[in-house]
């Protein structure tokens, strides 16, 4: 509509781009835009990930079934399922391996013995891990204990020092897993002295 303030909003993952009607002017943006362009009399924006909100005037009358807004719909439509696609594709691959049908059991009790001197939160970080197959993400230990990241980071080094997980690198995250000395193997029973 001529001289109506229109708004656009969008919540989208990845940068995008954003092309207004012909003879808009931009009246406000909740962001600063990476790039703007002019291209044939039409405003682009290129919006950074996240929460963007652009409010502008058009004041030449937009013709609602050319096939320019068709075609922008379309690519607003692609870029946020292509956005959530991504999302979706990188929450899955961040994911902790799928446990397995047998799993290995720790053994608590000869690990508590040998480190009798463990503070509450490590012990709850075995205890956890013990649970998870002897092996979890940092940041799942992280949000397990509910204590800050540095401090959960220092506990976690403790524990590799002391020789009781190591520490790998699995997908840009800490893999954590409870030393193979402390697994009870297939077949074997523990006997309780």
């Amino acid at each position: 509509m001529i001289g109506r303030y229109w708004t656009l909003q969008g919540d989208v993952p990845i940068n995008t781009t954003v092309t207004l009607p012909e003879e808009a002017s931009i009246v406000s943006l909740n962001v600063v835009p990476e790039v703007i362009e002019s291209r044939d009399g039409q405003v682009v924006l290129f919006m950074p990930a996240g929460l963007f909100e652009i409010t502008y005037v058009a004041t030449k009358r937009p013709a609602l079934s050319s096939p320019n807004y068709e075609l922008f719909a379309v690519t607003i439509a692609s870029i946020v399922a292509l956005g959530a696609l991504i999302y979706w594709l990188e929450r899955r691959r961040t994911q902790p391996p799928k446990k397995k049908t047998v799993e290995p059991q720790i053994n608590l009790e000869k690990l508590f013995k040998e480190h009798k001197d463990l503070r509450l939160e490590e012990q709850q970080t075995i205890k956890f891990l013990a649970e998870n197959n002897g092996k979890a993400f940092e940041a799942e230990i992280y949000e397990e204990l509910q204590l800050p990241r540095t401090t959960t980071w220092r506990m976690i080094k403790r524990l590799e020092k002391m020789k009781i997980i190591t520490i790998t690198k699995s997908r840009r995250q800490n893999l954590v897993y409870i030393r193979t000395k402390y697994r009870i193997e297939k077949g074997h029973k523990e006997t309780k002295t």
